[in-house]
């Protein structure tokens, strides 16, 4: 079956090309990109990270990956009272900070699909167990019969850099993401859940994140918790 590499060695050094999907059957409907919400306030403050280009990292196929054992113990505070620290943060590198309950609800859907650290967060009025994460796969799932694939060169200072760009989101390939609820993939930025797993989040009262369509850059959210 084509894959991304396939068409990446279809594209001359120092070019452009589109690769318009093959089938249109519709939009990714059984995995979502996930993020962090900004509704909720204050934000969990992290210290002591890693420069971006040292801290955690899925992989791609530019970048090997950079597992959370990496990082000294975090240090993280949170200027509020730890009533008010809801399940799910962003860091601004490939890790999420999320809580025990969260982390419990992903294990029991899909085991041994998070790789993780503990973390302990100072509050204005104690201190609360809680973890450092990222989805241990990284796949490459995106199924380019049925996705827009644009291979793009450009020319930054004097240096050709080839990127990867889907420009109306992606569909991936469900064969091979049977039983799989969390995951990354290597052309396409973000942590991934099924709708399983979000529906799952939903039901147990999960407060911190928002949903929106894979591959997309600026997408509308589908669902907010």
């Amino acid at each position: 079956m084509i894959g991304i590499p396939e068409l990446l060695r279809q594209v001359p050094e120092e070019e452009t090309q589109l690769f318009g999907r093959s089938i249109d059957d519709g939009v990714e409907d059984g995995f979502f990109a996930v993020a962090a919400s900004f509704e909720y306030w204050p934000r969990l403050e992290w210290h002591n990270g890693l420069p971006l280009e040292e801290a955690p990292w899925c992989g791609s196929r530019q970048k090997q990956r950079i597992p959370v054992s990496v990082l000294p113990p975090l240090d993280v505070t949170f200027d509020g009272f730890g009533e008010n620290i809801v399940d799910f943060y962003g860091t601004g590198c490939q890790a999420w900070l999320v809580s025990d309950r969260l982390v419990t609800l992903i294990e029991e859907l899909d085991p041994g699909s998070l790789d993780r650290i503990p973390v302990r967060i100072e509050t204005q009025d104690g201190t609360i167990d809680y973890n450092l994460v990222m989805p241990s796969r990284n796949l490459e799932v995106v199924d380019p019969l049925r996705t827009d694939v644009l291979v793009a060169d450009r020319n930054y200072g004097g240096h050709w850099l080839r990127s990867v760009q889907f420009p109306g989101g992606v569909v991936f390939r469900t064969d091979e993401l049977a039983g799989v609820h969390s995951f990354s993939d290597i052309d396409v930025h973000g942590w991934f859940w099924s709708r399983r797993l979000i529906d799952a989040a939903k039901a147990g009262g999960i407060k911190g994140l928002y949903t929106s369509r894979a591959g997309v850059v600026t997408s509308v959210a589908i669902d907010s918790l």
